[in-house]
């Protein structure tokens, strides 16, 4: 009995449920003595969010202020960003790790993400 708890708390850790990313909004990011902008979030940041994807699944949508947002992927994702967005093959991939910076150019948009197997 005690293995079979052990085992099903393992299957509820593991991220066979679905990949996770965590999306970090910021307002500016900081810059250089020469004005070059930096990979680097200024903290606080305004929100963060975590989206568990297989099929493509939509955040919510970044606020207002958000100028940038930071991506993290546990596992390779497929993203695709606008007001209504569904991830494909197609779209950009982030690496399993990965981590990118993004400038948002429309507000009140959000961000899908897709595993590109399901």
């Amino acid at each position: 009995m005690k293995y079979l708890v052990v085992l099903m708390l393992s299957l509820l850790a593991c991220s066979a449920w679905g990949a996770t990313c965590t999306v970090t909004e910021f307002v500016r990011l900081p810059q250089d003595p020469g004005g070059n902008v930096l990979d680097l979030g200024t903290l606080p940041p305004v929100a963060s969010q975590r989206v568990t994807y297989t099929t493509s699944t939509q955040s919510t949508a970044f606020n207002a202020v958000s100028n940038f947002i930071r991506i993290q992927c546990d596992a390779a994702a497929h993203f695709a960003v606008g007001a209504n967005p569904t991830a494909t093959v197609q779209d950009p991939r982030i690496p399993g790790g990965g981590v990118e910076y993004f400038f948002l150019s429309s507000r009140g948009v959000e961000i899908a993400f897709y595993d590109g197997t399901s």
